[in-house]
């Protein structure tokens, strides 16, 4: 196997708290599926968990121009009755 990156360790660990922090955010969900596009100032996270049937996806934005802004989470299902992820 080639690995493509090579990162030091120190970021590495910070990536995996990163990660499990994301999933455990989600209640510990068997997959899960992270999309991150950042243009024109704004971060732009689509989160993909599996429930029940099928998929909620959930968007996260954040402003990145205006420094009072938080980030916001939705869920963006077309029924827009699926549930927050957990506190």
């Amino acid at each position: 196997m080639v690995d493509a990156h090579q990162f030091p360790s120190g970021s590495t660990s910070q990536l995996q708290e990163a990660i499990d922090t994301i999933v455990q955010s989600f209640g510990h969900p068997e997959t899960i599926s992270v999309t991150y596009t950042f243009e024109d100032g704004q971060k732009r996270t689509m989160i993909e968990v599996p429930a029940g049937d099928g998929t909620i996806t959930y968007e996260l934005v954040y402003d990145g121009q205006d420094d009072d802004a938080e980030p916001e989470l939705k869920s963006i299902d077309k029924d827009d009755q699926s549930p927050k992820p957990p506190e």
